[in-house]
């Protein structure tokens, strides 16, 4: 397919500025590109270690800085929701960290994405007749990357790091069972009730993490819960958190197209989150509401400092079925939304136009 522009049909902008149009609108395609590649992408070629490698190979030569935090690093800094979530898996679990300062002094954002390459369940093992979906559960962990990959080319004025949790959650010897308690380095334990929750608890580390670069603000983008698709279902995501960011990125995703609905935090719902021996419990005990409860777990772990906000988006992944404007298959929601916030976002902390 080609899209012809040509000057005399837009005489209110100059050839030059219509050039830089083109390549601005071409850049945002192609990192949104870049995401559904690798939602779409089949399990035998995309595990964790081949998403690593596919992450580091791609920013290799660009301004981002790149640290893989893996193997004994992962012991050394208690992430431990990763090392637990990833333990069935022959692939082993990591943390990439990617930084990328467009200037100085500028406020520092977080992108967090979950990255679960196939999602089996863990021991509370999926079942049905098809689950090939399994595969897009690191769909924002690819948005993520589709927003990196957009404000580095576009050399945007802003100072973002990505914190992508990658691992398989797949039924093994080794692989956690049901009961297991994990004890994060902020001093929490939790209960994994349910294996098959197991997004929340490496965003957990994430989280924890970004406290540790001193972030400012950090949105943390996820398909976290079938929940969320039942409330809204596939053509827009939830939104819970701060409500300024919140607002914002919601202005945002209603002009770009990757649309969020605000969903409230119910304090009172944290009783579902309740343990008989550990701080927590991965999931609720009535199963319902599970998109809300889920961001109430994540906020367990977010610093005071820091302005955070979750975005739900097990929903807008893919499209079930052809459209007259895409095939069935990954949608790249969230690549340009991450991106317009964070320059967005940048240019409203520093007075910038």
């Amino acid at each position: 397919m080609e899209l012809i522009l040509r000057p005399e049909q837009w005489p209110e902008l100059s050839e030059a500025r219509l050039e830089e149009v083109v390549q601005t609108a071409r850049i945002r395609a192609e990192g949104a590109m870049l995401a559904r590649d690798l939602v779409n992408e089949t399990p035998d070629g995309l595990n964790p270690e081949r998403f690593v490698a596919t992450v580091v190979d791609h920013f290799a030569g660009t301004p981002v800085r790149i640290h893989v935090h893996q193997g004994q690093e992962l012991k050394d800094r208690e992430m431990n929701g990763l090392l637990t979530v990833g333990a069935g898996s022959k692939h082993a679990p990591a943390l990439i960290e990617l930084e990328y300062e467009g200037g100085k002094n500028l406020p520092h954002l977080a992108l967090v994405g979950k990255g679960i390459t196939f999602d089996m369940g863990g021991m509370n093992v999926k079942t049905g007749a098809d689950i090939s979906d399994a595969r897009m559960d690191m769909g924002g962990a690819a948005a993520v990357v589709g927003a990196m990959d957009i404000l580095v080319r576009q050399r945007a004025a802003v100072h973002a790091t990505a914190l992508i949790a990658v691992a398989d959650n797949l039924p093994d010897a080794r692989a956690a069972l049901p009961s297991t308690v994990i004890r994060y380095p902020n001093g929490l334990t939790v209960q994994v009730a349910n294996t098959d929750g197991e997004g929340r608890l490496v965003l957990a580390d994430a989280l924890l993490h970004a406290a540790g670069l001193g972030v400012a603000e950090a949105i943390d983008i996820a398909t976290l819960t079938g929940n969320v698709g039942q409330a809204l279902g596939l053509g827009i995501a939830a939104i819970l958190g701060d409500a300024e960011v919140s607002r914002q990125l919601i202005r945002i995703g209603e002009r770009n197209g990757e649309r969020l609905w605000p969903m409230p935090m119910m304090d009172e719902y944290e009783a579902e989150l309740q343990s008989d021996y550990a701080d927590l419990r991965n999931v609720g005990k009535s199963g319902m509401a599970g998109a809300i409860i889920a961001a109430l777990f994540i906020r367990k772990f977010v610093a005071e400092s820091i302005k955070w906000v979750h975005i739900d988006m097990a929903g807008t992944v893919q499209y079930k079925q052809e459209t007259a404007y895409s095939a069935a298959g990954a949608t790249g929601y969230g690549a340009r939304l991450l991106a317009d916030y964070v320059v967005d976002r940048t240019r409203t902390c520093t007075g910038a136009k």
